[in-house]
C-alpha cells in the first residue's frame, strides 16, 4: 500500500523520479499516489552502512506496469538509489533516485 509510505519521507526527503524532483513528504506522497500501478520484479539489492549512521542502498530489476488483468506490460530494467537516515530509532528517506532504463 503506497499510503504507508508515508511515515518514511520527512519534509526535506527528496525523491528524484525518472529526472523529476521532489521535495517533500507531502509533494512525494502525491507523486507516488499519482502513479499508474507497477509491479517491480528480479530485483537485486545491495547496502552498506555510510557516513553519520546512515545506509546506502543501491536496488537492480525490472519493473513493468500492470494491465486491467493485472498482468505486466513490457518489462523495463530500472535503478533505484536511497540514503536512509536513523533517528530516534526511526528510519527515514533522505535521498531516493528512482531511473528506468530506455522508458
Amino acid at each position: 500500500q503506497r499510503r504507508n509510505l508515508a511515515e518514511i519521507y520527512t519534509p526535506n526527503s527528496l525523491l528524484t523520479l525518472n529526472n523529476k524532483q521532489i521535495v517533500g513528504n507531502n509533494d512525494i506522497m502525491e507523486e507516488l499516489m499519482n502513479l499508474k500501478n507497477h509491479r517491480k520484479l528480479h530485483q537485486h539489492v545491495t547496502a552498506q552502512p555510510s557516513l553519520n549512521d546512515t545506509i546506502l542502498l543501491t536496488v537492480q530489476g525490472q519493473t513493468g506496469f500492470l494491465d486491467d488483468n493485472g498482468q505486466v506490460e513490457t518489462p523495463l530494467e530500472f535503478f533505484e538509489i536511497f540514503l536512509i537516515g536513523q533517528e530516534n530509532g526511526q528510519f527515514f528517506i533522505i535521498n531516493q533516485i528512482f531511473s528506468t532504463i530506455g522508458f
